[in-house]
């Protein structure tokens, strides 16, 4: 721990939580070395074109074709001539109007759990919830997540106490959960962390970490909202291979498994998008098994979006045999296969394309 011996009064800075604040100041710093212009608040990169080329993404390759290129060339004030060393030009800015942004908005649209997901670095569990009598033990599930993964704050927030407050960066024995919808316990909610659904400096940040991520920076993701941000943007640039060990790090470091359990859909729809089996599994088990908790409950819930969602995916995953399992009065031959399936964790060959 340290602390300032010439006043009492200054609280104690834990080491988690004095490398979260060192991690966010570095990284913020690193962004603003780049070269970025007085005037117009651009930032440029200069970025190899054979790596760029080895990405594999559609969307950039076209970036680099002669229509384009002249667009490129014309916002940007180098119709003329380009610097030297410079052959090609690209403005990653997103779109101001269109579908495109309408699609992007949509995409980048924070989730609430995500938008919240900051308790669980402020929240301690209850230590039964690590493992118990006749219960697998779940590593580190009665601890709370450390601050350098999920307590960095948004890029849009410019307020200097969210640095000198320390308390900030610490568990709070007044959070009494990781998720709570409760309006009435709104006061553990500080105003810096009332985050937009939709951000555009946020967006672009997140442009700018992947892009220097290609050519071989660090890549922090120390909250669930720029996580969320850099996996979305990465997908929509059609690279998510660029981030796709970070995002799993995130979603895999014991306690932050907390979130595929909490928040299945969402695990499920970046796993599955991203390519991360194991992130996939697991949160696909936990929504197949809440769903046949459902459909074997005498009075189901209404089917909620993500579970209708689900509820095709497995369908398209299984061959409609899922159904027919799960119905006593078609009892199917197949149901010994699709048991040995779920606990062999095992998607049939045929079907994997579809999930």
């Amino acid at each position: 721990m340290a602390s300032n011996n010439n006043n009492n009064n200054i609280p104690l800075l834990d080491p988690s939580a004095a490398l979260a604040i060192e991690s966010h100041l570095m990284e913020i710093a690193s962004i603003r070395t780049l070269n970025a212009s007085q005037t117009r608040g651009d930032i440029s990169l200069r970025m190899s074109y054979e790596k760029l080329m080895g990405l594999g993404s559609k969307k950039i390759r076209d970036m680099l074709n002669p229509r384009a290129q002249t667009r490129f060339r014309r916002r940007l004030g180098f119709e003329k001539s380009l610097p030297d060393g410079v052959e090609y030009v690209i403005d990653f800015t997103p779109p101001t109007e269109g579908p495109e942004l309408a699609d992007l908005t949509a995409a980048l649209w924070l989730p609430r759990a995500v938008k919240l997901w900051f308790l669980a670095g402020h929240y301690l569990p209850q230590q039964i919830l690590e493992g118990g009598q006749g219960i697998p033990t779940r590593p580190l599930a009665d601890k709370a997540v450390g601050p350098v993964m999920v307590l960095g704050h948004d890029d849009v927030c410019k307020s200097a106490k969210c640095l000198t407050d320390f308390d900030e960066w610490h568990i709070k024995e007044s959070v009494p959960g990781i998720f709570e919808e409760d309006p009435a316990l709104d006061y553990y909610l500080p105003k810096f962390r009332k985050v937009e659904d939709y951000c555009p400096i946020r967006h672009r940040l997140a442009i700018v970490r992947i892009l220097k991520t290609i050519n071989g920076g660090d890549l922090l993701l120390n909250s669930a909202v720029r996580m969320w941000t850099v996996a979305q943007v990465a997908i929509s640039l059609e690279i998510p291979h660029v981030v796709v060990d970070h995002v799993t790090q995130w979603l895999i470091a014991p306690p932050n498994t907390k979130f595929i359990e909490i928040c299945p859909e969402k695990a499920y729809q970046l796993a599955h998008s991203l390519h991360i089996p194991s992130v996939l599994i697991p949160s696909f088990k936990i929504l197949v098994n809440e769903h046949a908790i459902d459909h074997a409950a005498p009075t189901p819930h209404q089917p909620t979006a993500s579970h209708a969602l689900l509820t095709e995916t497995l369908r398209c995953a299984f061959a409609g045999w899922v159904d027919d399992a799960l119905n006593p009065e078609k009892f199917s031959p197949r149901l010994d296969e699709l048991i040995a399936a779920q606990r062999a964790h095992y998607i049939p060959g045929g079907a994997r394309a579809a999930v």
